[in-house]
């Protein structure tokens, strides 16, 4: 089961649902939002942990700071998470250089490892712009990757979205579909 844990997710908790979504679509997910538990399949293969407090994680799987800064640690221990975040997040960003992490940037900025070269309402090419290595070891080099999301979608919720099923293993020579 892979794990990813979603913090500083506020507001109408897009990156949260887009991700379940996603998550639900390619395997089926156990799900905490910080108030209910929820499962969709019988034999999950992502736990989903939506958090608004941190200071160590203690499991591999993946980190994905939302938009918002939680609350967490000066002295944040991330162990072998993988970390994602919103490049346009400064205080993630701040916050991450101090732990000597490589971090993931998710952005429409050419300087961020996952963004779009193209992208419509209800479609886009996500361009992994650096060689990244999945939680199973597998190298992934600089590509493109078709996605189909919901219309109107938000651009750092579907590029995270991306970048953990990426980074899952999940296959992605036939693109990602988020519905």
């Amino acid at each position: 089961m892979h794990h990813i844990i979603i913090c500083g997710d506020c507001g109408d908790r897009e990156l949260t649902k887009t991700i379940r979504s996603a998550c639900r679509y390619y395997g089926g997910t156990i799900s905490f939002d910080g108030e209910r538990i929820e499962q969709d399949a019988e034999d999950p293969a992502f736990m989903v942990l939506n958090v608004n407090a941190l200071t160590e994680i203690r499991c591999s799987g993946l980190l994905i700071f939302g938009e918002a800064l939680c609350q967490v640690s000066p002295k944040l221990k991330i162990g072998e998470a993988k970390v994602i975040f919103d490049g346009g997040n400064a205080g993630a960003v701040r916050l991450l250089s101090e732990t000597g992490k490589p971090v993931i940037g998710c952005s429409l900025s050419g300087r961020d490892t996952v963004s779009f070269s193209s992208m419509t309402e209800n479609s886009g090419l996500v361009s992994i712009q650096r060689t990244l290595t999945t939680l199973g070891g597998q190298i992934i080099e600089p590509s493109e990757i078709c996605v189909r999301y919901h219309q109107g979608g938000i651009s750092f919720p579907i590029l995270a979205s991306c970048c953990a099923l990426l980074l899952c293993d999940i296959p992605y020579e036939d693109g990602y579909i988020l519905s």
